[in-house]
């Protein structure tokens, strides 16, 4: 028996030789089971998911390379999520949201989710320059590096003929000089380049770019608008190019005599930078562009906790610095208020609302969040997010609980007919 045993282990193996291998590629198999694909890979339950993660982290060193990489992963999504949801109203808190990221580490991730974003939504452009141009004068590297590839891909579109990637990229090159990130030189040598052999793309991108940025070079350099608009008044003379086209033209002199009213260069909502303040890049169309491409990847570092621990150091310097600018910006603070709300407490004239208004706008508004969530998570997390004051709880309880009465009935009265809409989520039809 005892030979038997030597044979079937072949000469020269030993028990558990190839158990560490085996792990590490078992290891290795589940964390890219786990990762998402850009086809959507295979579907796995989130509850399945943080087992596996769980157990690669428990496997892994305290910083190794897979646990680096899921770290990564989580910094990248992270980003993504704040960036996508940035808007005018929200962009201060958004602002403190990615300062708490590690920008040191995601500093490619930043550039290339505001590059997506904006070319995704050429609407939100001027929101997107106002963020990177606070971001700008915390951490200029990242307003240099996201012009230097905002200005490459320009080129290549410019090149390649691609007018819609290169509006967008005006566009947002337009916004950044109104809020000085990059030099005014820039916008005119980039007019120069698109007026200098015209076509009615060209022409038609030149005009856009000055209506979205004409405010701005008026009040900076009045003698090279002048200049820019005398090649327009040539373009237009010379009749060569499409009638829709020469009213593009038109329509620009007549922004222009309005003082561009109608195109503001900054509104006063993303006015967040002092002018003393701001860093301006001079960076023209022939400057050497260092793209960093490798920033975009994951890379392995071996002195991991020390770069934490520096960025560690550097959010708390920027915090701090933001903090300060949004009190002098808001010089009522939260004491203030507190005291406010005191005094109205203890005013006998104050006016007391019997009526029960704000009761019914609340029990409206969480029941409108109810029915217009997809799921149960999106529906927690939106309520989460209502501003639910102390002894209001029970309110939220009841409007839980009316819904879900609500929902159940929807659904009988559905077996009863042939179908009901129940507010896009589900369509139940009736069994022939």
């Amino acid at each position: 028996m005892t030979e038997k045993k030597e044979e079937e282990k072949g000469p020269g193996k030993v028990e558990g030789a190839e158990t560490a291998p085996a792990k590490e590629r078992e290891l290795k198999g589940s964390y890219d089971t786990m990762q998402p694909t850009r086809m959507g890979g295979v579907y796995m339950p989130p509850h399945k998911v943080r087992q596996m993660q769980q157990a690669m982290l428990e496997k892994d060193d305290k910083y190794g390379p897979v646990k680096q990489k899921y770290l990564w992963e989580v910094l990248r999504k992270s980003i993504n999520g704040i960036v996508n949801k940035v808007n005018v109203s929200n962009i201060e808190n958004v602002i403190l949201e990615l300062l708490n990221e590690n920008l040191l580490r995601g500093k490619g991730l930043l550039i290339r989710a505001i590059m997506h974003s904006q070319m995704a939504s050429p609407n939100f452009t001027h929101v997107y320059a106002a963020l990177i141009s606070v971001i700008n004068t915390k951490l200029p590297d990242h307003g240099r590096l996201l012009v230097h590839r905002y200005i490459q891909q320009f080129q290549r579109s410019f090149k390649r003929n691609n007018k819609i990637t290169c509006m967008g990229t005006t566009k947002m090159l337009a916004h950044l000089v109104n809020q000085q990130v990059v030099h005014e030189l820039l916008a005119l040598e980039l007019l120069a380049l698109l007026l200098e052999s015209p076509t009615e793309d060209s022409v038609e991108i030149a005009a856009d770019f000055m209506t979205e940025c004409g405010q701005v070079l008026s009040e900076i350099t009045p003698a090279g608008v002048n200049a820019i608009f005398e090649r327009f008044r040539g373009i237009l003379h010379e009749g060569q190019i499409d009638k829709r086209v020469q009213y593009i033209i038109e329509n620009l002199f007549a922004v222009r005599k309005n003082n561009f009213a109608s195109h503001p260069g900054v509104i006063p909502e993303l006015d967040l930078v002092e002018d003393d303040d701001k860093i301006v890049h001079e960076i023209s169309l022939s400057s050497d562009l260092n793209v960093e491409p490798e920033l975009n990847v994951f890379h392995f570092d071996p002195n991991y906790e020390k770069t934490e621990n520096e960025w560690q150091a550097i959010k708390t310097e920027i915090l701090g610095e933001e903090e300060e600018r949004l009190n002098k910006k808001h010089p009522q603070g939260e004491e203030e208020a507190e005291e406010e709300q005191e005094e109205d407490k203890n005013d006998p004239n104050a006016i007391l609302d019997f009526s029960e208004k704000d009761l019914i706008n609340l029990r409206r508004i969480i029941y409108l969040t109810i029915m217009s969530s997809i799921d149960f998570e999106e529906c927690t997390h939106k309520l989460l997010k209502l501003n639910i004051r102390e002894g209001q709880e029970l309110e939220l309880v009841n409007m839980i609980i009316e819904c879900c009465i609500c929902l159940l009935y929807t659904s009988d009265a559905a077996d009863e007919r042939s179908s009901v809409d129940l507010g896009g989520r589900r369509n139940i039809k009736k069994k022939k």
